[in-house]
């Protein structure tokens, strides 16, 4: 097991300790954070995930779908505005600007917007669930 987190890039003490967290209820540690989630926190994104599955990658829900993003950049400004010590706002702000934009880019085809938007969304549950 030691060597496929070696593999991986993440250490089998940090591994171990991001478990132990997730069993005693204290909140996850994003790989990219320095600091811990909060409970909250942490069911608000679930929360989001959830409602983003709910409302797809149809341009019609795309404004409520960058509610809930913008509201995830709000909730990841409670651990500090400075994007090097939070990673998490480093990945939101990541997110932004590649793939939000592309969203909001002019396109010839709906298909090919709902393309973009079904990117934008998957990215997003992606951070929120601490996998980048």
């Amino acid at each position: 097991m030691k060597d496929t987190w070696h593999y991986i890039g993440i250490s089998s003490d940090r591994c171990n300790s991001t478990f132990a967290a997730d069993r005693e209820g204290k909140g996850f540690s994003n790989q990219a954070m320095t600091e811990t989630v909060t409970v909250p926190h942490q069911q608000r994104f679930e929360q989001i995930k959830k409602n983003l599955t709910l409302l797809g990658s149809k341009e019609s829900n795309f404004l409520q779908v960058e509610l809930l993003f913008f509201e995830a950049l709000t909730l990841s400004r409670n651990y500090g505005e400075d994007i090097q010590e939070n990673g998490l706002l480093r990945a939101l702000k990541g997110l932004q600007q590649e793939q939000y934009a592309k969203t909001k880019s002019l396109t010839n085809k709906p298909s090919q917007r709902e393309q973009f938007i079904r990117k934008f969304i998957v990215r997003l549950k992606q951070i929120l669930s601490g996998k980048l």
